[in-house]
């Protein structure tokens, strides 16, 4: 019950500021039903670094000078099978509005965990793309180009090649089981 409440507490200030902390948060909060020895030396560890790092928060700016030069940025990323409880990869999405000379305001941001275990890096890189475009990228592009009236750029900020390529050929023999 005591590790719940750390939990719940470090979870509402990594959505309010610190959004790196909430896949180890996750991942802990997972294993509240069969805690351990291990989950309070990790919970210590989080608590540790929160605390060393306490001046560490996300920031964003924008300028009224950067309206007609605005992005939505759909940053996507996925972890192969990081987590040591558990096969599953973790997807995680920041989405930023992005203006000139490196303004940007942070939007939204999540981390969950894969619905199956992926075959390699590229798979869960894909999933985590489309979970990150369908769940949140182009909803927020629509209500923002709505909001203010005008057309929003989206770009999928992706760091894996194969899954870039399989993105842009829209098909990849190795993937057809997505």
């Amino acid at each position: 019950e005591l590790a719940a409440s750390l939990l719940i507490k470090l979870l509402y200030g990594s959505r309010m500021a610190a959004p790196w902390l909430s896949v180890g948060i996750q991942r802990l909060a997972r294993q509240v039903h069969k805690w351990s020895a291990e989950c309070d030396r990790r919970l210590h560890r989080l608590y540790c670094y929160v605390f060393g790092n306490r001046d560490l928060v996300i920031q964003g700016v924008l300028s009224t000078s950067d309206i007609d030069n605005l992005t939505l940025d759909v940053w996507v990323d996925a972890d192969l099978a990081g987590d040591t409880f558990d096969a599953k990869s973790t997807s995680g999405r920041f989405i930023e509005l992005a203006g000139l000379a490196g303004r940007s305001m942070p939007i939204t941001w999540a981390a969950q965990q894969q619905a199956g275990s992926a075959r390699h890096t590229q798979d869960a890189e894909i999933v985590s793309m489309a979970d990150g475009m369908a769940k949140d990228g182009i909803p927020v592009q629509e209500l923002l180009a709505r909001i203010l009236r005008k057309p929003i750029v989206r770009i999928c900020r992706e760091d894996n090649e194969a899954a870039i390529t399989a993105a842009r050929k829209g098909y990849s023999p190795s993937l057809r089981h997505l």
